[in-house]
């Protein structure tokens, strides 16, 4: 008789074994960052991760971005530079950078951009990252605003505390200031 191998553990199912690669995909590590204290190797990171979501939010509104290389680059390098107020970079397992928040300090605070690679959407990077930006923000409300077709953003910030007003082209979400975590 052949032992069960998936029952003793030395095999099992490819659903499994995706399933503990996402785990160690998703994040573990958060770190905070803005256009002034950032060091080289950490502009790389949030330039690629900011040309990623340039890219993305131009296939969700199915416009092409007809930018030259040289123009995207000086687009993000202006960003990095001296745009970006606050940010975090969620990074997985591996030291991978796979997912960016960036916050404009206006008055009211707003999420920028919000970035999410595709291979670890929908594993809960979105949600640690809105949750980190409440713990560093203590009791600052911060506000969001999504176009009015993009109903898979605003069914993610309202299932993480946003109340939204609707409008003709955007709506403007809200964060009332520290939802429960």
């Amino acid at each position: 008789r052949r032992p069960d191998l998936y029952a003793s553990g030395l095999l099992c199912s490819a659903d499994r074994l995706m399933e503990l690669y996402m785990k160690l995909k998703t994040p573990v590590i958060m770190r905070k960052f803005n256009a002034d204290t950032m060091v080289d190797p950490e502009r790389a990171i949030v330039a690629n991760l900011y040309e990623s979501l340039i890219r993305f939010e131009a296939d969700l509104a199915k416009e092409h971005v007809n930018l030259t290389d040289t123009q995207m680059k000086g687009l993000v390098e202006e960003f990095v530079n001296t745009t970006l107020d606050y940010g975090l970079v969620a990074f997985n397992a591996f030291k991978e950078p796979v997912g960016l928040l960036f916050v404009d300090k206006g008055q009211p605070y707003e999420i920028a951009g919000l970035y999410v690679s595709p291979e670890v959407r929908s594993s809960g990077v979105g949600e640690r990252l809105i949750r980190v930006l409440q713990v560093n923000l203590g009791n600052i409300p911060v506000q969001v605003q999504c176009f009015v077709g993009n109903l898979r953003a605003m069914e993610f910030y309202k299932r993480v505390g946003f109340e939204f007003e609707l409008g003709s082209m955007f709506n403007k979400g809200t964060l009332p200031s520290r939802v429960a975590i």
